[in-house]
């Protein structure tokens, strides 16, 4: 195909073997069915097999551009009508801790709450002091309840590891886990707690830090799977025709605020994955990925052993979501789109009081 003008090409898939010489067809439809899910299976199956080039379409649908088209119109720090649970991911820098609170739904369903950018060094309490009231100050739901960051995962890789494991078991946040990204493409979201703090005796203290492995690989491959399913759920919607029975806005499974600004979107798909090394890396450009990797940590607390959303049935989200609305100031329908601001009974979510610990910054446009 890609060949001069006046020049003769032939593409040839495996169909054409002559009998005896090659895999059966019901071998080959086996084969097919066998590498769906494996990103680095399929490329080899049609390399190899069907003759074509690789062409990865949630890559090619998973831009930043892209993404942000679809950014919906809700302020950071209050929580849509659909967000039922909430979690929260923290990236550890040696200058700063960065922060991203995602509301959790029906169907793995995802809301970001709010991004904030905690300027100062870890080793120093003053940025533990600052994140420990951003994760503990209420976000108001759409019905006016007051919500609460329910599990949070720290990242505790690199210079600051001993601090991690520090505020982690001062429990100054709801279940604090210290976290880090399993090197094996095929780790499961989260692995099973290991205890590493002894007692005077030299047992194991089970009061102590727990700490869990991440499979990253796993974690990013559901997150760009869900947004390249919204790009084609984007484009279905733009097709309808406008009038009256066209919705205002499809319904998506990632949502995120209009009111991040363009380097949240830029470091959210910062990173493509190489099938030949099963792992993620950056792309070119420099692009910072601490909103991946936060997300990544807040989707890696959602799997805590107390929570554990990911197994949740639809009796389970029916009994929170009812717990959620009983503590609103007035009676809301679950399906109503209307933000916290818009209900003139709403009360105002409390904010603690707090000392002045610098600069914080939130990711915005």
């Amino acid at each position: 195909p890609g060949a001069p003008a006046k020049m003769r090409s032939y593409t040839a898939n495996c169909l054409y073997y002559p009998l005896g010489l090659g895999p059966r067809w019901a071998t080959l439809a086996q084969s097919w069915l066998d590498v769906q899910g494996d990103p680095a299976r399929l490329k080899t199956f049609v390399n190899d097999r069907l003759a074509e080039p690789w062409e990865d379409k949630a890559t090619a649908n998973v831009k930043s551009n892209l993404v942000q088209e679809r950014a919906k119109a809700y302020p950071l720090r209050t929580a849509p009508h659909g967000v039922i649970r909430i979690t929260a991911g923290v990236d550890t820098q040696d200058d700063r801790l960065e922060l991203q609170i995602i509301g959790w739904g029906r169907g793995r369903r995802w809301w970001v709450l709010d991004y904030v950018v905690l300027p100062g060094d870890p080793a120093l309490p003053d940025v533990w002091a600052a994140v420990t009231d951003v994760l503990n100050r209420p976000i108001q739901h759409a019905s006016g309840a007051l919500m609460q960051v329910e599990a949070c995962s720290f990242d505790m890789m690199g210079h600051r590891t001993d601090h991690v494991k520090n505020y982690v078991r001062s429990r100054r946040a709801r279940r604090p886990m210290a976290s880090f990204g399993a090197k094996a493409a095929t780790a499961p979201i989260l692995g099973r707690a290991k205890l590493q703090d002894v007692t005077w005796q030299g047992k194991t203290d089970r009061r102590g830090v727990h700490v869990y492995q991440i499979g990253a690989v796993d974690a990013k491959h559901d997150l760009f799977a869900a947004l390249a399913a919204d790009h084609d759920r984007w484009q279905a919607w733009l097709q309808l025709p406008d009038d009256d029975d066209k919705p205002a806005h499809p319904e998506l499974h990632c949502n995120i605020s209009a009111d991040l600004g363009d380097e949240y979107f830029a470091g959210l798909v910062s990173e493509v994955y190489n099938p030949s090394k099963a792992r993620y890396e950056k792309r070119r450009g420099g692009v910072r990925n601490e909103p991946l990797d936060t997300w990544v940590h807040a989707y890696a607390a959602s799997y805590h052993p107390e929570l554990r959303l990911h197994a949740a049935r639809a009796a389970d989200w029916d009994r929170w979501e009812e717990k959620l609305l009983a503590r609103a100031p007035v009676p809301v329908d679950g399906n109503s789109t209307e933000t916290p601001a818009q209900l003139q009974a709403t009360q105002a979510a409390p904010k603690p009081k707090r000392k002045r610990y610098g600069v914080i910054g939130r990711m915005g446009g």
